[in-house]
């Protein structure tokens, strides 16, 4: 029996169940224990744990990402490494990511040492996430270290089970382009990935992308067009699994806790409050992912802050919408 059948069975007897660690066990009461062999084991699910089971289940998992919770992002990307899911999940998309640097990526995951006669280290990677329109989500340190333990994941894996990473958002040039571009450019990147996402294999797929793309109903009042969700379940209906993020603040001695929970008793307006309108939380997501959290914190990396990163961002303000800018160009002062 799995923790949603049993879940299920205590509801309906109206019972209480407490979740304990996976070398414990509890006594269900009575007439559920005797329906259950009188002893059952139930386990907090890990994030991990629901990766796996979704994938082996044949569905594209979802990861959505808390844009600026360094805790969080980096307990997302070790996620993304463990050797639990290595053969399971044989693919990476990822939303931070200029197609045209494709091959630079597929060089540096495979361990060459030189690109295109020149060493290649991690400093020669920063155009792969920082040439996306959307670049500023992507200033934080976290981003060069996921790329590093990515390709010391690969190396130290079989060759055969090499995770492969795929970067979704279209080609273009900075300098070809305006402020009505990156408008159009940026409305076009959730139907880009869409598009990828549906030419890959229908299996072992992980997308990791900002948690509101991912939602399968409208909703979010920042999106005038479909989002990334939305346009999957209109093609592949129940494909996309949604593990979305909901941060806990971190209390004394709980500060590694990581858990997934169903949506039961958990209302949309929870999460955002300050939706105009607040539809079903099942018809926008799957599960939520929690973790210990110390909370958003714009720290960006600071190989930026120095040229020529900080020159050549600086340069592409204009482009952007004003309040973007004004951030940009207060990190970068």
């Amino acid at each position: 029996m799995d923790l949603a059948a049993i879940t299920d069975v205590i509801n309906k007897r109206e019972k209480r169940v407490v979740m304990v660690d996976k070398s414990e066990e509890i006594n269900l009461m009575s007439g559920i224990a005797q329906e259950s062999e009188n002893v059952v084991r139930v386990v907090a699910m890990t994030p991990i744990d629901a990766i796996r089971e979704a994938l082996l289940a044949g569905k594209l998992v979802g990861l959505g990402e808390p844009h600026w919770h360094p805790d969080f992002i980096r307990r997302q990307h070790a996620w993304l490494c463990d050797p639990a899911l290595w053969g399971i999940m044989t693919d990476l998309v990822l939303e931070c990511g200029n197609r045209r640097h494709q091959g630079l990526l597929d060089a540096w995951l495979a361990g060459e040492e030189c690109w295109q006669g020149e060493p290649l280290t991690l400093a020669k990677l920063y155009p792969v996430w920082l040439d996306s329109c959307a670049f500023p989500a992507w200033m934080a340190p976290e981003f060069p270290a996921l790329f590093a333990a990515l390709r010391q994941s690969n190396l130290v894996r079989p060759e055969h089970i090499r995770l492969r990473v795929h970067l979704c958002e279209p080609s273009f040039e900075w300098q070809k382009m305006s402020p009505e571009w990156w408008q159009r450019h940026n409305r076009g990147r959730d139907q880009a990935l869409a598009d990828d996402l549906l030419a890959l294999p229908a299996h072992g797929v992980v997308v990791l992308a900002g948690a509101r793309h991912l939602l399968k109903a409208a909703g979010d009042p920042h999106f005038a067009q479909p989002t990334l969700g939305q346009l999957l379940e209109v093609v592949r209906p129940g494909w996309l699994q949604v593990l979305h993020p909901w941060p806990m603040v971190a209390g004394k001695g709980d500060e590694e806790e990581e858990r997934v929970c169903d949506l039961a008793g958990i209302a949309t307006a929870d999460l955002y409050p300050y939706w105009p309108a607040h539809p079903p939380l099942e018809t926008l997501i799957d599960r939520l992912v929690r973790v210990a959290d110390r909370g958003r914190e714009l720290r960006i990396c600071p190989t930026l802050l120095a040229d020529p990163w900080r020159s050549r961002l600086l340069s592409r303000a204009h482009l952007l919408p004003v309040g973007m800018a004004r951030q940009l160009q207060h990190w970068l002062a």
